[in-house]
């Protein structure tokens, strides 16, 4: 590959794109979904946006992925200390990975709770009242935590 003195410019816009989508993504995870109560018939359709979300987010960064292995890049910026310079490609290849993991648990907690055929099946459906993997509720779990310290 050629020497560059800038990252392709579709490299940088998906860098950008997908670093506004994360933190809207995990908001959303956390101030909508967390804070809305199944019961709300809302909440599908937050759930229906975050899951979109999601999967657009994996579809991206696959993207970003193969446009970062196409193009030219620059020379590696140096820190000054070594250790980090050698930790620099671990961090940036992590991140595709944490990003996978994070897709791969969103995939399976829809599949195990069944919330796919509820968010995109035939209207009228209803989202289980239990919110966690252990068959607690919610309100339950944090009760009975509570109780125990």
């Amino acid at each position: 590959m050629r020497e560059v003195s800038r990252h392709h410019l579709l490299l940088v816009t998906l860098h950008w794109l997908l670093a506004v989508l994360i933190i809207a993504e995990l908001a959303l995870g956390f101030f909508g979904l967390a804070a809305t109560p199944n019961a709300d018939p809302r909440k599908i359709g937050i759930l229906q946006v975050h899951m979109a979300g999601g999967v657009s987010i994996l579809g991206l960064m696959v993207v970003r992925f193969i446009v970062r292995m196409l193009t030219s890049r620059p020379a590696d910026a140096t820190t000054g200390y070594p250790l980090l310079d050698r930790i620099a490609p671990v961090s940036h290849y992590g991140f595709y990975v944490l990003v996978l993991v994070m897709a791969g648990t969103g995939f399976a907690t829809a599949i195990i709770a069944g919330v796919g055929e509820i968010a995109f099946g035939p209207p009228g459906a209803a989202l289980p009242q239990r919110s966690s993997l252990l068959g607690l509720s919610k309100g339950r779990w944090l009760s009975n935590r509570s109780d125990t310290s």
